[in-house]
């Protein structure tokens, strides 16, 4: 949705361009103005997509209050005026057109046809961006800042046994060694979201493919025995054990 702005000295004209754009299913007009000073203000204030400027105002002309918006932000300028005597000024100011009155809807169609076509991304430019982010967020879900004695160790993930809760920070035991690291375990189940990580209990987020054995405990709970920690059996909450038997196909 395109948010517009129109600036003209004669409410008529106003009116008319108005009820036009507000034809156009993506376009919503948010002001108008009859002064450059109240249309200045106005506009910076709220920030329109499309501002249709009006070139002979009566406290100023409107090229140089495109100057002065253009100097603040860029949004883009149609002047509509009765003038055609400044159309060169007009595109030295990068204008996106240049509106004759009195206007037409098929006139009107055609500018904002322009300004589609304008904020249409480039097919290639895109494809670059996607490709950087998939990148972007594959580092990011492969490896973890940790400080580690004043340095940043990036811990890959897949090297996580598990982790759990002490007090109110957490422990990574990992296969690179353990790691007291700051953080709720609610908030490194949110960093770890995702398979392998499985929060198996209130106290303990595990690697899936790090299970070596589920072993039934007491009163028809079970435990999971972690790789590289076979001393140190990890309990499984009642209301995850369904769940986990369903991750680990058992």
């Amino acid at each position: 949705m395109y948010r517009a702005f129109v600036v003209d000295d004669e409410k008529p004209s106003r009116d008319e361009l108005i009820y036009l754009l507000n034809q156009l299913d993506d376009m919503v007009v948010i002001g108008q103005a009859g002064t450059g000073e109240d249309a200045f203000d106005e506009i910076i204030q709220t920030r329109p997509d499309i501002v249709f400027l009006d070139i002979e105002l009566h406290d100023m002309n409107g090229l140089e209050l495109a100057e002065q918006i253009l100097s603040v932000y860029n949004p883009h300028i149609v002047f509509a005026t009765a003038y055609d005597a400044y159309a060169i000024k007009a595109f030295e100011l990068q204008a996106l057109d240049y509106l004759l009155k009195p206007f037409s809807a098929k006139r009107l169609n055609t500018t904002i046809t322009r300004l589609r076509q304008m904020a249409e991304p480039d097919e290639k430019q895109l494809a670059k961006i996607l490709d950087l982010l998939e990148k972007k967020q594959h580092k990011e879900t492969t490896k973890i800042p940790i400080n580690r004695n004043g340095k940043i160790l990036l811990l890959a993930k897949d090297k996580i046994v598990f982790v759990e809760t002490q007090e109110r920070n957490c422990l990574i035991r990992s296969e690179a060694g353990e790691f007291h690291v700051p953080g709720s375990l609610g908030e490194w189940e949110t960093k770890l979201q995702g398979h392998p990580f499985f929060r198996v209990h209130r106290s303990f987020i595990i690697n899936l493919d790090k299970v070596k054995e589920v072993i039934p405990w007491f009163q028809n709970t079970y435990q999971v025995v972690m790789d590289g920690y076979e001393n140190n059996p990890l309990p499984v909450g009642r209301n995850k054990i369904a769940l986990l038997k369903d991750l680990l196909n058992i």
